[in-house]
């Protein structure tokens, strides 16, 4: 199930903004100190913007990630939700290749491969990058914002990124937003899927993993792809947390993931991709 959402006033995020602060013992409290099970860890993906370089360091996050992250095929059927949106990206662009940012062990790339969706994946990890090159699928293993500044203007289809934007401090989420702004051609897509910090039990397990920065609230990963072009801008909410939530009325949130999808404005007369 999922819900969709428009970008909210500034007057409740800041209530929303306090309302978490008064929650916070309550998640501190529901989590004690005994270890959580892997379905309740968010889905991982380093990312494309993580430093990893030393192979020790990356063998420990991978083992950390494998136990800890989501099943592959929970993965895909979150990520499915979205294959119409790189469909309609993909028609609208006449095939223009859409890129994973992150795509960490291919769920998505598999699925736009199925639906025939032209696609390549961008991502730090060289193991898990030769591991889907074996797989059969296209992948460059490199940082995202090194990757978007050496890619042409207007020449992809779509920049799609899920559990990535929060493993990037501000001024790179910036950067990566303004680059993908200019790299997406008229009728491309761009979906920014990240944890949820309206769910308390999310943030609950957010810190769990250390190479986490910070969340990132859907109203401003909106705000700023309205203010850079991007058009039919919207919030899918997915994957429901698995306890219900102690509080209620509160403004809180029981999904604990979201996605912030936006399409780039066609020239006038074109039909463009469509709403999912």
């Amino acid at each position: 199930m999922t819900r969709t959402g428009n970008i909210p006033f500034i007057g409740p995020l800041l209530n929303k903004a306090r309302i978490a602060v008064r929650i916070a013992p309550l998640v501190a409290a529901a989590f004690p100190s005994d270890p959580l099970p892997a379905s309740r860890v968010a889905p991982f993906s380093v990312g494309a913007c993580a430093d990893l370089s030393d192979p020790t360091d990356e063998a420990l996050y991978r083992g950390f990630a494998e136990s800890a992250g989501g099943s592959e095929e929970v993965i895909r059927q979150h990520r499915e939700l979205f294959i119409p949106v790189t469909r309609e990206a993909a028609v609208a662009t006449k095939g223009m290749p859409i890129v994973d940012v992150g795509c960490g062990r291919g769920e998505f790339l598999g699925l736009m491969r199925i639906a025939g969706v032209e696609a390549f994946g961008v991502d730090t990890s060289e193991c898990l990058g030769e591991r889907l090159r074996e797989e059969g699928h296209r992948v460059q293993t490199e940082d995202a914002v090194t990757f978007l500044e050496s890619t042409p203007d207007r020449s992809l289809g779509g920049v799609v990124c899920f559990n990535v934007v929060e493993h990037m401090d501000s001024f790179y989420f910036l950067r990566f937003l303004r680059l993908t702004a200019r790299k997406v051609a008229p009728g491309g897509c761009v979906i920014l899927g990240t944890s949820n910090p309206e769910c308390p039990f999310e943030m609950g397990v957010f810190w769990l993993d250390l190479t986490h920065v910070r969340p990132y609230h859907h109203a401003t990963c909106a705000c700023y792809l309205s203010q850079l072009g991007f058009g039919s801008v919207r919030t899918v909410f997915y994957d429901p947390a698995p306890i219900p939530l102690r509080t209620s009325n509160d403004g809180s949130s029981p999904y604990r993931a979201y996605a912030v999808v936006g399409v780039r404005s066609l020239p006038k007369g074109t039909v463009g991709a469509g709403a999912m």
